[in-house]
């Protein structure tokens, strides 16, 4: 049995989830973690990283070991079932700080849940995203400004 063709899958889905929810960024579980670290609550930043650790032994101990295999199948979907929890949760507080009239809001079933999440998520992409070429942007003008301090041109 290869345990990378095992346990590919249940990694792919949990980048999934945090790429899709929390608008993760990086190659790996590692990066992808470390760019969210401030969006998770310790106990599931603490499972997350023994998750990762796990899977990093699990690919390279050559021995077939059933027991770990289990265990990290099982840690996986508590990871994936607390991220869409933690997930759901933020998008009720995001719709709960939106009311006005400070009444409570009607309770959004779990598909409204899941659509909130992904827009907040895909807002924070997008947001991320115009940040970095605007710093981008401004470096090149700082840039074109010595350079035309420099040549003597201002």
């Amino acid at each position: 049995m290869d345990i990378n063709k095992t346990i590919q899958p249940y990694l792919g889905r949990l980048e999934h989830l945090l790429d899709s929810h929390f608008a993760a960024h990086g190659d790996d579980l590692t990066a992808r973690i470390d760019s969210i670290r401030s969006l998770l609550p310790d106990d599931l930043l603490a499972l997350l990283q023994d998750i990762d650790k796990c899977a990093t032994q699990l690919k390279l101990s050559a021995q077939d070991d059933s027991a770990a295999l289990a265990d990290f199948l099982f840690r996986c979907g508590l990871a994936c079932e607390q991220l869409e929890t933690l997930s759901q949760n933020r998008a009720a507080q995001s719709i709960a700080a939106l009311q006005p009239d400070g009444l409570p809001p009607d309770e959004p079933d779990e598909t409204e849940l899941d659509a909130i999440a992904r827009f907040i998520a895909a807002r924070d992409r997008i947001l991320r995203t115009v940040a970095d070429y605007t710093l981008k942007a401004l470096l090149i003008l700082l840039g074109l400004f010595i350079l035309a301090l420099v040549i003597g041109l201002v």
